[in-house]
C-alpha cells in the first residue's frame, strides 16, 4: 500500500473549494484512504500551517478553524501525528484566546509532567 505525507494545500482546497478541480482531486485522495487503498499521514506542521493559513490569509474565524481541524482529527482513515494532543489542544484553542501552538505546547507539557518555557504571560498562568 502506498503511503503519503499530505501537504497543507490539499486540506485548504478540500475545505475552501476555491479551486474546483483540486477540490475534486483532494476528495479523491481522502476516498482512497477511506477505502484502505493508501495511507495518509498528517504531520504536526501541517495542522499548524492550516490554522495559520485559514486565520491569517483567508480571515476565517476561530469557530470555523476549530471545525475544520476537528474534521481532520475525526477522519479515522488519516494518521495524524500527536492525534490525542491535538484533540485536547483544539479544545483549549476553542475556549481560550491562545494560539494553537501555545495550546499544543501546554497539553504536550502537561502529558510529560513538564512546563512550557515562554515569555508569553498567558501560558505561564
Amino acid at each position: 500500500m502506498k503511503t503519503y505525507f499530505i501537504d497543507t494545500n490539499i486540506f485548504l482546497r478540500f475545505f475552501l473549494k476555491d479551486v474546483p478541480a483540486q477540490f475534486v482531486k483532494a476528495r479523491e485522495f481522502f476516498e482512497e484512504a477511506k477505502r484502505g487503498e493508501c495511507k495518509i499521514i498528517v504531520c504536526q506542521a501541517v495542522i499548524f500551517e492550516i490554522e495559520f493559513g485559514l486565520r491569517k490569509y483567508y480571515g476565517l474565524d476561530k469557530k470555523d478553524i476549530v471545525q475544520m481541524i476537528g474534521t481532520i482529527l475525526n477522519m479515522p482513515y488519516l494518521e495524524t501525528e500527536d492525534w490525542q494532543i491535538f484533540q485536547e489542544a483544539l479544545v483549549l484553542y476553542a475556549n481560550k484566546n491562545w494560539d494553537l501552538v501555545d495550546c499544543f505546547l501546554t497539553v504536550k507539557a502537561d502529558q510529560a509532567k513538564a512546563e512550557v518555557l515562554s515569555f508569553d504571560k498567558k501560558i505561564k498562568k
